[in-house]
């Protein structure tokens, strides 16, 4: 009954979350996929592929489903939200459920706790992520394979696999875990593997439809996104993108996770030489995954993300606590409330400009949407037209996508030339520049006609005064 009690609990949270979170706009990277969606909804629904500035060489299953709650009712920032509450009630049950599985139902609760304190996560469910679907498909899938109930694991295994490209990592990472699972059951190999055939014939069958219409399969020769496209590195720019990748896997709070994880872990293994299954089963869950993804990340030059590796963090969490079982009451007690802490403290990790911060995987980036308002109405209010503003992404968004307004508000991208060549400029923190050099260079001759800031986001507004000389 206390289990259902806390089930319903946590439906009620992401309930009340997706509540307080109607009014937030699509941000990020989310606004591209509201373009795809936004192409269906005025141009009429199609399976042709997109056209090529917006299309990822994926299924568009994330804006197929948007469209179709827009078409039913209504295009609306509302109902876009909660189109996504099934993936978050979903995402509540299989994690509860799977973590049944290996704790005692003490730690459910903080379990779940941990799961709700997962900055990314956090951030992204108030964020209409596409990335809410892949972790919902995957717990499911996962709780499929470990109840061997294959014609379920088939079913998200072709959602994964129509999600996204890092879809179709996600069965990879599923296919290695049942392949080391079934290590001791070798008459059940075969048998349990026709589960990925469906996957396998439709991913097939849309990358040679894909390919006929467009000329290539799942990465896009022309296809530009915010920061950068898709293309191979070399061994040094590979390393440093497994730097950047470790980073992110321990930013925001998580780096006391890894750290209490590892000390349990060693803590485990110094008084007990072997493994239990459950914990064995727990750590392929865990690093499978995450070394699958890092993998295929490390060779390509696309912008990664702590929200990249949301199934990893959902998945520690149910490790740390399996870990936490063995430890005596007064230190998990201290334990509970550092990684409680650290993970809370992790909304608000803020490094300098010059490094990435995390906007999209953190709830700090809240104020953001009401400082753009605010600056929008001035630049309004002063009749400066959009197109005299330069910025950079994600303030070049426009208001089309990211708002649902039927007019395009939208300004001028800083990247077109050099900011000397601009009437005004929009700088926020949260842009992560990589103009630095030029709006210091800037800032002793032109004016700041308007400034905003709230918790730890600004936006500031120059004014060129050599502009027309």
């Amino acid at each position: 009954m206390k289990s259902n009690y806390l089930l319903w609990g946590g439906f009620l949270f992401v309930l009340a979350v997706t509540i307080v979170s109607l009014h937030v706009p699509f941000f990020w990277d989310v606004t591209y996929f509201a373009h795809q969606a936004d192409t269906f909804y005025t141009g009429g629904y199609t399976l042709h592929p997109l056209s090529a500035e917006i299309d990822t060489g994926g299924f568009p299953l994330y804006a197929s489903w948007m469209y179709a709650c827009w078409k039913f009712f209504g295009r609306s920032l509302a109902v876009s939200h909660l189109a996504m509450l099934p993936f978050l009630l979903g995402i509540v049950y299989e994690y509860l459920k799977l973590a049944r599985k290996y704790l005692d139902r003490r730690m459910h609760w903080f379990a779940l706790a941990l799961l709700f304190l997962e900055p990314a996560l956090g951030a992204q469910s108030m964020l209409m992520a596409y990335d809410i679907m892949l972790v919902y498909f995957f717990l499911a899938g996962i709780n499929a394979l470990l109840e061997k109930q294959m014609w379920k694991l088939s079913f998200f295994l072709v959602l994964l696999g129509l999600c996204s490209m890092r879809g179709i990592w996600a069965v990879v990472s599923i296919g290695l875990i049942q392949l080391l699972l079934a290590r001791k059951e070798p008459g059940q190999r075969v048998l349990n593997y026709l589960a990925y055939l469906p996957f396998l014939c439709i991913t097939a069958a849309w990358a040679i439809v894909h390919q006929a219409y467009t000329g290539w399969y799942f990465f896009s020769p022309v296809r530009q996104l915010p920061r950068g496209g898709e293309e191979l590195m070399s061994a040094r720019q590979m390393a440093r993108q497994f730097g950047y990748l470790v980073w992110k896997i321990m930013d925001s709070g998580r780096v006391v996770l890894w750290v209490v994880l590892g000390w349990l872990l060693l803590q485990r293994y110094r008084h007990q030489c072997r493994a239990s299954t459950p914990l064995n089963t727990l750590l392929l869950l865990v690093f499978c995954p995450m070394f699958v993804f890092v993998g295929l990340m490390v060779p390509l030059s696309n912008p990664s993300s702590s929200r990249y590796f949301m199934v990893v963090f959902a998945l520690s969490g149910i490790l740390v606590c399996y870990l936490l079982q063995a430890v005596s009451p007064g230190p998990r007690r201290w334990l509970m409330a550092l990684l409680a802490f650290s993970l809370l403290s992790g909304n608000f990790w803020l490094y300098p400009e010059r490094f990435s911060n995390g906007w999209d995987t953190s709830l700090k980036v809240l104020p953001y949407f009401g400082l753009k308002k605010e600056m929008t109405a001035f630049i309004r209010e002063q009749h400066i037209r959009p197109e005299e503003v330069a910025t950079q992404f994600p303030l070049i968004d426009t208001e089309r996508l990211t708002d649902l307004t039927d007019a395009d508000y939208q300004y001028t991208n800083a990247a077109d030339g050099p900011l000397s060549e601009f009437h005004y400029y929009l700088h926020s923190n949260v842009c992560n520049t990589d103009l630095l050099p030029q709006i210091e260079a800037i800032k002793p001759t032109w004016k700041l006609l308007k400034e905003v800031r709230s918790g730890e986001v600004y936006l500031s507004l120059y004014e060129n005064l050599a502009w027309g000389r």
